[in-house]
């Protein structure tokens, strides 16, 4: 009977992983998804796009002034949306939002956010990390954005099991 129980048990953490797996997974969907909306308060004629999109980005690693993690590393962007920042007319300004996206927001999602967001900087950009999900703790957020990470979350897109 106690090893039908501790069967049980490990059954049901291999679900809570596989149902936190498929959270993270429709997060980030629903992030790509709506992103003209959500990034809205950051950038306007915001377009998806990937990093051998970015010319200047490919251009820098061809010439050796990227190393292959850091090369890596922006590859490894969960989105990276392209616009412009600013009023209107010859007010604006082509920005690059280096996002990172986590249902539940930590430390390391916001130090990537802000590492490639450098990365794309050293090499022309006008790169903003941002760190995009449903849940963060406070004093994180105030942490992230005193680094000027920008912090943008949906808490109606957790699932929740009642």
């Amino acid at each position: 009977m106690n090893e039908d129980i501790q069967g049980i048990r490990r059954s049901m953490a291999n679900i809570g992983r596989y149902l936190d797996s498929w959270e993270a997974r429709l997060c980030q969907q629903e992030w790509q998804l709506h992103f003209s909306g959500r990034f809205g308060p950051i950038i306007r004629r915001a377009r998806l796009v990937t990093p051998s999109d970015l010319d200047a980005f490919e251009d820098a690693y061809d010439a050796g002034n990227l190393n292959a993690d850091e090369a890596l590393a922006v590859r490894q962007l969960d989105i990276i949306v392209e616009g412009v920042q600013g009023g209107r007319g010859a007010a604006v300004t082509p920005a690059l939002l280096a996002v990172e996206v986590s249902v539940t927001i930590d430390r390391n999602d916001v130090a990537r956010a802000r590492d490639r967001a450098a990365i794309l900087r050293k090499v022309g950009y006008n790169a903003i990390p941002v760190v995009a999900g449903a849940r963060m703790d406070a004093s994180l957020r105030d942490a992230a954005e005193a680094e000027g990470v920008r912090v943008l979350l949906r808490p109606e897109d957790v699932f929740e099991v009642a």
